[in-house]
C-alpha cells in the first residue's frame, strides 16, 4: 500500500515511515522547504509541498492509497472553531 503521510512533527514523520516501511507500505511523507535535510530509509519518497495549498496536495497525493494526516490542537485552537 502507498500511503502519504502528513504531520509537522519531525520525530513523528521518521517514526511512523520507518514503521509503516518496516510493514511493507510505501511511503510518501509530506515535506516542507524549511524542513533540515533528512535521511528517509528506503521506500520513502519525500514530497515537498505546503499542507495547506490545495494544488501542491493534489499530486502529492497522486498514486496514494490512504492518507495519514496529524495535526496539533491546542485548548485555544480548539475554542476558536
Amino acid at each position: 500500500m502507498r500511503v502519504l503521510l502528513v504531520t509537522r512533527s519531525a520525530v513523528l514523520r521518521q517514526s511512523v515511515s520507518q514503521a509503516l516501511v518496516d510493514r511493507g507500505h510505501e511511503v510518501r511523507v509530506l515535506t516542507r522547504p524549511d524542513d533540515a535535510p533528512t535521511r528517509w530509509p528506503a521506500g520513502v519518497e519525500p514530497w515537498e509541498a505546503q499542507s495547506d495549498d490545495a494544488e501542491a496536495m493534489t499530486p502529492a497525493a497522486g498514486g496514494c492509497d490512504v492518507a495519514i494526516v496529524t495535526r496539533r490542537h491546542s485548548a485555544r485552537s480548539a475554542s476558536t472553531r
